[in-house]
This record gives C-alpha cells, structure tokens and sequence, in this order.
C-alpha cells in the first residue's frame, strides 16, 4: 500500500483518514493495511505541525473540559481537549476535500458535533454504538474500556443508553501494560459484550482482554477494517 496523493487516480477509491493526534498513524495502518489493498490513501492530523510543549500548553484540557488521548508521529501519548480541537478537525476535513478523496475517516472513536463535509464522513463512535446496540439489549452488561481513569465517568454517561448494566476500565493502549490490560479484563469480566472504545488499541490488546473475558470483543480497528473493506468491494 502507497501513501501518497498521487495513488488516487486510476479509478481507484481515495480514502481521507483524519487523526486528532498526528499523521501518519503507522500503527492505525499496519493493522488496517489490508483492507486499503486497492485504494489510495490520505493522512492529516489535527496537530500536525505542533510540538509536545506546544500540545499541551495551546489544546491540554482544563477543569471540565472533554479529555481525549491521542497519539503523536514519535509514538507518544498526549492528552487534549475535545473543545480545543473541534475546529482544527473541521479545517483538515476542509483540506482532504482539496485532495479530493471520495470519503473521510476520523480516526478517533470520541464524540464530536457534527461536522461539515461535502465528501462521506464516518464517525467510530456511531460505528461503534450501532454494532453494539445490535448485539446486546438493556438487561445485558456492557464493558467499555477507555484509555484513562479520568475518561469513565464520561463513558458511563455515553454508553448508558444502550444498557442498564454498565461496566467501565482503563488501560492506555499507548502506555499500558499487559498487567493492566489483565486487570482491566478481570473488572469487565461479567459483561456479555466489551467494547474498547480507542482507536489506538491494537488486536494483540484485543486478545489480552479477549481470554479474560467470556463475551464477544468489539475494537475500533476491526469495525473499521470490515466496514472499508466492504466499501472497496463495491467500487
């Protein structure tokens, strides 16, 4: 697979793949890769261009603001405010239309308000409901897992609405152990459908969670990879 504008042509789909952190997302793609054989690929991050110090002093999250965690191109986690960086999304949404993509994909399964994008934009996070929401009803419990302890109180208050029974852990998938991700599946262990709701968390992640708990396992990563792949197979 090639990363380049000029892969686009050819009758071939171009996919926009939008990062909140810093592109390229190497680690989004190696895992993914195979479902992008025959299309052309685009990469922007929000913070493309920033430096460490400069993340965390101009987009950081304050006292109530949404915290979101996201990766840099050097592999290191940063933490940043969903309301800080709404509108640098919408400006890179603006330049892959520019590159002329026939649709975009945010890379991060957080919530955002509605963006405006003349091309398809895909949203993980509605991705994500939706095949949890055909998998289980409101009497069955539902794991979340989520980067950052800080982070639960937010899913519990998103993800209640599919569910009455409700269960929340933690582990970075850019910093966390494999200890903490057996931990992690010891606390969701009586869900019947776990969700881990990152894009950074890989399908090695995956399994370790995967043998500590007896119930299906949904990922950003794989939800994206059936949902292009599907996409391709028709163009």
């Amino acid at each position: 697979m090639k990363n380049n504008q000029g892969d686009r042509y050819n009758n071939r789909v171009s996919i926009g793949f939008l990062t909140i952190g810093q592109s390229p997302r190497t680690d989004v793609m190696e895992e993914i890769g195979e479902a992008l054989v025959g299309a052309a690929v685009v990469e922007k991050g929000t913070l493309d261009g920033y430096t460490f110090e400069e993340i965390e002093r101009k987009f950081g999250p304050k006292p109530g603001e949404t915290t979101y965690v996201t990766r840099l191109n050097d592999g290191r986690q940063v933490k940043v405010a969903k309301e800080k960086i709404t509108t640098l999304l919408q400006q890179k949404i603006y330049e892959l239309e520019n590159e002329e993509v026939d649709l975009i994909i945010l890379l991060c399964s957080g919530e955002f308000p509605i963006l405006n994008s003349r091309k398809p934009l895909i949203y993980p996070d509605r991705l994500l409901k939706t095949l949890a929401s055909e998998m289980i009803d409101r009497s069955m419990p539902l794991g979340i897992l989520v980067p950052l302890q800080e982070q639960e109180g937010y899913a519990k208050t998103r993800w209640r609405e599919l569910t009455e029974e409700l269960v929340v852990a933690h582990a970075s998938p850019y910093t966390g152990t494999e200890e903490e991700f057996r931990e992690a599946a010891e606390k969701l262990y009586s869900s019947k459908l776990v969700v881990m709701d990152c894009i950074g968390y890989t399908y090695r992640q995956k399994r370790i969670i995967q043998r500590g708990v007896d119930a299906p396992v949904l990922t950003v990563r794989g939800a994206l990879h059936s949902l292009i792949t599907s996409i391709i197979k028709q163009t």
